[in-house]
């Protein structure tokens, strides 16, 4: 990405990190690290003039959540799913400036990570694509041979996850894909196919005839235990 963006990289005299884009020098203020909660990491920058900028990246969800609502395009969800259906890998951008205040060290020794990361305009998506290596799909069919059953646990969509499932072959042509997309105020559990229709829950039998994957995310993780272990002893 930094190469891509025709960035330089230099450690300057005063012990700080610049980078230089484009022409215009920027320097590091401070960073904070990607925090798996949150699912962001940011960095405070400051150019030539004194401006001082907050960028954030992070997942789609969590830079919506983030951002000044009016400031997100409507297409944002729908754009984002079709995405990562295509095993589309998404960084989510936002920003904002901030007072110059914030240039002195004292001040940004003491801002805080959520002062930082709020009301922010959002300013894209980078998209990037891993091309299976072409050896993958043979090794999951020498797996399946020998009866060894392969799972993918991602920190990615759960889309683009299934599209990664389906070009390996872990997912094949003849099975269909249940998601857990959410619970109930009765608890009960809200499954959904791949295009995002609403679909009965799957019964023990379904699981045991084999033609049946499930999906899910980390968050319905947490109340699919004893069915997901039903599933993986089929």
């Amino acid at each position: 990405m930094f190469q891509a963006a025709h960035g330089i990289l230099e450690n300057g005299h005063d012990k700080k990190i610049h980078i230089s884009v484009d022409g215009i020098r920027y320097t590091v203020l401070k960073r904070f690290e990607f925090d798996h909660h949150r699912m962001t990491m940011s960095v405070v920058v400051q150019d030539e003039d004194g401006k001082i900028f907050v960028f954030v990246e992070g997942c789609g969800e969590s830079i919506k959540s983030i951002c000044t609502i009016t400031r997100i395009p409507l297409s944002f969800d729908k754009e984002s799913e079709l995405s990562a259906k295509k095993g589309v890998y998404q960084i989510s951008v936002a920003m904002k400036i901030i007072s110059p205040d914030f240039g002195s060290e004292s001040s940004i020794s003491i801002v805080t990570r959520d002062e930082l990361e709020k009301d922010l305009t959002f300013v894209g998506v980078i998209n990037f694509k891993n091309a299976l290596r072409e050896e993958t799909a043979d090794v999951i069919q020498q797996l399946r041979d020998g009866d060894i059953m392969s799972v993918i646990v991602t920190g990615d969509s759960v889309l683009t996850g299934l599209c990664i499932a389906r070009e390996s072959g872990i997912i094949k042509t003849n099975e269909s894909v249940l998601i857990v997309k959410g619970v109930r105020d009765d608890g009960e559990r809200v499954w959904v196919d791949e295009d995002d229709q609403v679909v009965p829950p799957p019964t023990l039998m379904h699981l045991m005839e084999g033609n049946t994957v499930l999906a899910m995310s980390g968050n319905m993780w947490r109340i699919v235990p004893c069915l997901w272990s039903l599933y993986t002893q089929r």
